[in-house]
């Protein structure tokens, strides 16, 4: 009986990593082509990711969007951003409004009422 020694069965990954080495340089033509297009962009980007109202600001948005509490921390004035700290006031007077969707009317008939008491004198 003569013994043979069998190869594995690779299963046609040679002819991949073949493929993979004849299309890599189209590959890395076409990420040297992106990263071209997006290279102007990445100050501003990296000014919106390093703003310290950020995370404030995606909890706002992400809290209007559920209507649930959000917990979100502190801005921090040390570190200067592209001023996402100044909107944070009015999403949170949003979020309150939408909360508490009555309070308008209720000092709308609060004032109507003021006024009628004062006009009735």
């Amino acid at each position: 009986m003569i013994f043979t020694r069998q190869q594995p069965q690779l299963g046609g990954l040679a002819e991949d990593i073949a493929a993979l080495v004849t299309r890599a340089p189209g590959v890395i033509n076409q990420a040297v082509s992106v990263m071209n297009q997006i290279e102007p962009y990445l100050p501003t980007v990296m000014r919106v990711l390093e703003d310290p109202a950020l995370p404030t600001v995606v909890a706002r948005v992400n809290t209007i969007r559920g209507l649930e509490v959000a917990s979100a921390g502190g801005v921090s004035s040390n570190v200067k951003g592209v001023g996402l700290a100044k909107i944070v006031p009015a999403l949170d007077a949003y979020i309150w409004y939408r909360k508490n969707p009555w309070v308008p009317w209720a000092a709308l008939g609060l004032g109507a009422l003021a006024a009628f008491k004062l006009l009735r004198r």
